[in-house]
């Protein structure tokens, strides 16, 4: 898990729910996607959105 500083740039979207990941599955987590891309994942607390996309109950590929 990735610990967030306050200066931290602002996501595009932030995306909830299990994600299948190539490596690993990571259950009931986030995504945030800056710039177009994956810019960071956990299962923290996650950072600050501009968006959110709710897939708690489904599974993110």
């Amino acid at each position: 898990m990735r610990t967030r500083e306050k200066s931290a740039p602002q996501v595009e979207l932030l995306i909830l729910g299990d994600l299948v990941l190539p490596s690993r599955v990571l259950r009931d987590a986030w995504l945030a996607v800056r710039d177009g891309h994956n810019y960071d994942q956990g299962t923290s607390r996650p950072p600050q959105p501009k968006r959110v996309q709710d897939f708690r109950g489904h599974v993110v590929l």
